[in-house]
Parts: C-alpha cells; structure tokens; sequence
C-alpha cells in the first residue's frame, strides 16, 4: 500500500470516528422571583464589576415594573450579583457550566410564560425610555413589513453595523473615513476587512465615545428622531436584542456545542444563522440609542479614557 493510500485510509477512518462530546454540567442555582410576566429581561454577567453601577442603575429606571428580570452568570455565582438581584426584586441565575449559550436556554425555559425576551450583556448602557420605545418601534415594523422579524435592535454606536448609521446620524462618517480610513469608504459588517476592521482598535473606539458626548444627551437627540427602522443585511452583534419566544422555538434555541465553555460568540452565529435559514430579517431601530462600552481586546484602554469623561454620567428624564 502506497504512503498517499495509508494517508487516505487514516484520515477516513479519523472522519467516521463517532465524536464524543461529553454532557454539559445541569447544575444550576436559581433564586426564584419570578412575576410570571409576558416580558423577560435577562443580562449577562458576571465579568466587568467596574461597569455594574451604572449599567445596573440605567436598567433599574427603564425596566417596566411588571416585566421579569433575571442577571444571569455563567460558570460562577456572584455574590455581589445576588444581592443586587434580591434588593431590586430580580431573579439570579448561576450555572456551573461557563456555556453562555445553555444559560441562555436555561433562563428562557425558566420563564414560560414570557413571549417577548430582551437580552443584555453586561457592557450596555440604556436611556430611561429604551423599553417603550423598542417596543414601538418593534410594533411598527411588525406592522408594515412583508416579513417575519428575528429579532429587533438598537442604534449601537460601536457596533460594526451601527456605527456607520450613528456616524451618519450625527454628520461624522466623512470626518472618521478620514481619520481613520484614509479617505476610503466605511464598510459595514466585515470585521477583517481593511476598511471595517479599524472599528475594533481602540482609537476608533474612543474617537466614537467622543463624537457621541454625553450618553443620555446623545439619546435624547436621537430619540427626538421619526419613529423608523431599517433592515440589517449582515451579522449583527447582540449586545442588546429582543425576541419573540417563537423565533427562540423555531430555532430550536441557542446551539450549545460545549460541555463546560462555548466558542466566543456561538450564540450570535446561531440567531444570525437562524434569521437567514428560516427568512427572517434583522429590525434595527433608528430612534433607540443604546451604547456598547467597547468590543474587540481593547477594553482597559476605553475603560481608562471613559474614566477621565463624563460621558456616562446618568441625567435624570432621559
């Protein structure tokens, strides 16, 4: 038998090997205060303590009273977290398994009577009327578009869809293809691209929190705007999405592959890939701001430019 023969051999009998993929760990602790709700809040966390005043506190003076809320930690129990969660009315999830996708599935299957579920990370700042106007704006595309819905955004300013149409918003996209682009167009989506992957450098970042200002400011200007929406036609970060517990059923939740941790970003593959197999589209909401503190290895760097800022001091009406 010849070397390539034996080679072929080898790698067919690797590929029909049965994969073996142990069993993801079930233990979990949930501290039930659940209001039974049509409505489910869950935020990610447990990673960026520094981040949970503000962004806890912003969630607290939005979120509808009736709605549930549960802070959700993967592979940890956050004493903190519990705490925050008990004295604010909120449930607590903590899974053993660092698998965010199973946690996600898990807080869903916890919550059956919720319809509608509006999912956080721990990084995302929201003005006081974020709710209410999603919703509206989730009802109005619902309405008018000759499509199903995946699920519904935000306008994100970092956000490799978001800040092309944010810097558009406030007159800066030419100013940033400058700077940062040599002139060249921005591209929307393609994070290796050489004239979209500048978004994940900290300069960018932190050029982006400039232009915006004040966080509430920002939001107010913005949601001053026309109730609109447009269609997203590229992956989409999700930061901060609502969606229907159906979508969530057709497709068939969020893949978990892992037993004790997932590859970054499995969740956001398995909703975006869901939107396009089962042709349903991604609603970004024109009128709702939402900020993501920053993405792509380069957290300590905003973390020490937005301490030296105002940009996130919370303004009360907003």
């Amino acid at each position: 038998m010849s070397v390539i023969s034996m080679l072929v051999k080898a790698r067919d009998k690797i590929r029909n090997y049965p994969k073996i993929i142990k069993k993801r760990s079930r233990k979990y602790t949930f501290e039930d205060r659940r209001k039974n709700s049509a409505h489910l809040i869950y935020v990610l966390s447990g990673y960026k303590a520094e981040l949970w005043t503000n962004v806890f506190g912003r969630l607290r003076e939005a979120a509808p009273e009736e709605y549930d809320f549960c802070i959700v930690s993967a592979g940890k129990y956050v004493k903190e977290l519990s705490e925050l969660a008990a004295n604010n009315g909120w449930s607590y999830l903590a899974t053993v398994a660092n698998n965010v996708p199973y946690i996600q599935n898990l807080v869903i299957e916890l919550h059956p009577n919720a319809r509608y579920i509006w999912k956080f990370d721990e990084d995302m700042y929201i003005y006081r009327d974020y709710f209410k106007d999603m919703f509206l704006t989730y009802q109005k595309a619902n309405d008018e578009l000759n499509y199903r819905i995946c699920f519904t955004a935000p306008l994100i300013p970092i956000n490799s869809y978001g800040f092309v149409k944010f810097l558009k918003e406030i007159g800066k996209l030419e100013e940033y293809e400058n700077i940062f682009l040599g002139g060249h167009k921005a591209v929307i989506g393609d994070s290796k691209g050489k004239y979209s992957g500048v978004l994940w450098t900290a300069d960018a970042q932190k050029y982006i929190w400039d232009v915006t200002g004040n966080f509430d400011d920002m939001a107010r200007k913005i949601q001053k705007n026309q109730i609109g929406y447009t269609i997203c036609p590229v992956r989409f970060s999700i930061g901060a999405i609502m969606f229907r517990r159906d979508m969530w059923k057709e497709m068939e939740g969020f893949s978990e592959t892992y037993a004790h941790h997932y590859n970054d970003g499995e969740d956001e593959v398995t909703i975006n890939l869901n939107c396009m197999k089962n042709a349903r589209v991604i609603v970004c909401c024109d009128n709702v701001l939402a900020a993501h503190f920053s993405f792509g290895g380069v957290y300590d760097a905003v973390l020490e430019h937005l301490r030296k800022q105002n940009y996130l001091e919370r303004k009360n009406g907003v």
